[in-house]
């Protein structure tokens, strides 16, 4: 119970962050393009050096990101063929283009935070930025993919700042090079800068939809896709490394576990926006799955014995 309280403890301010950027954006028209710069191009990059850079680091890391995008594209691919197979409307796209990403770095970083502190938070971003890859390949693929283009996505891939992070902390980390406290002393404030400004995003984000709505059938594929195809997966290769593999500690299935249950991503709104696709349903589905992430995500890890 104790670890419960402390891992909703941790999820539940993130509710308020969502709130605050919520009213923000209502009353102070707030500039989410601007924020969202900062938090991409400015902020997560220092934070994935600096987790790469303080990383005790293992080869079989390596294998995570491979993991993650292979379990994203199965997912995706599969939620898109069974959606349009039930759905045929637009509402197809939107769960198949949602079924791969989840809001892995602004809401699973302080999970991850809570129960293991910041020196081991590498491996984990390793994970993350294959959600990252998926979100601007994969998702935008399903999206749009009746008007881009291979090319299109892969200059997305190239413009995603965090795998150049990733590479030079992880040269940082190889070479032996020791970075300054002083670093350290500031990458804290930037790990809890992007958490604050991504969350604030979210709420933004969804205060510029006029209409919010349910739509039953989107709302309840979405969630399944999230909160149980996801969580499967993830168990399964969990059980499979720990009896069989034995590639990587409980630690790592941990984590593997707690990027399995965080909510949807809060750039299906914006995609659904930029592509005219349901995005006040859109909207719905991502604050629903957030509401329900806060106590799902520490319950399944305690009914599960992943809980660290």
């Amino acid at each position: 119970m104790d670890l419960f309280i402390l891992l909703v403890s941790n999820a539940i301010p993130l509710l308020f962050l969502i709130a605050l950027g919520f009213v923000a954006g209502r009353k102070l028209n707030l500039d989410t393009l601007t924020l969202a710069n900062l938090a991409i191009f400015i902020i997560a990059p220092v934070v994935n050096f600096g987790a790469m850079a303080r990383l005790d680091f293992n080869a079989a890391y390596l294998l995570l990101p491979v993991i993650i995008y292979i379990f994203s594209a199965l997912v995706s691919f599969g939620a898109l063929y069974t959606s349009s197979k039930l759905l045929k409307d637009s509402r197809a796209t939107i769960i198949g283009m949602s079924a791969g990403s989840g809001n892995t770095g602004y809401f699973g970083i302080p999970i991850i935070l809570a129960l293991f502190g910041p020196e081991v938070m590498g491996i984990y971003l390793l994970m993350n930025l294959a959600v990252a890859l998926s979100e601007v390949t994969i998702g935008y693929y399903i999206g749009a993919r009746n008007h881009s283009s291979v090319q299109e996505s892969l200059r997305k891939v190239a413009r995603l700042p965090h795998i150049y992070a990733v590479a030079a902390g992880l040269a940082v980390n190889f070479s032996g090079l020791e970075l300054p406290s002083v670093f350290f002393t500031t990458w804290d404030k930037f790990v809890g800068a992007w958490i604050i400004v991504g969350m604030m995003i979210m709420g933004a984000t969804l205060s510029r939809i006029t209409s919010l709505s349910i739509n039953w059938p989107l709302l309840a594929s979405m969630l399944v896709v999230k909160f149980i195809v996801w969580p499967l997966f993830a168990f399964g290769f969990i059980q499979l490394d720990a009896n069989v593999l034995g590639l990587f500690s409980a630690q790592v299935h941990t984590m593997m576990m707690v990027l399995s249950l965080v909510p949807l991503a809060v750039n299906t709104v914006a995609f659904a926006i930029k592509l005219d696709l349901r995005a006040g349903d859109a909207a719905i589905a991502v604050l629903i799955s957030t509401l329900i992430a806060v106590f799902y995500l520490p319950l399944v890890l305690l009914a599960t014995g992943l809980a660290g």
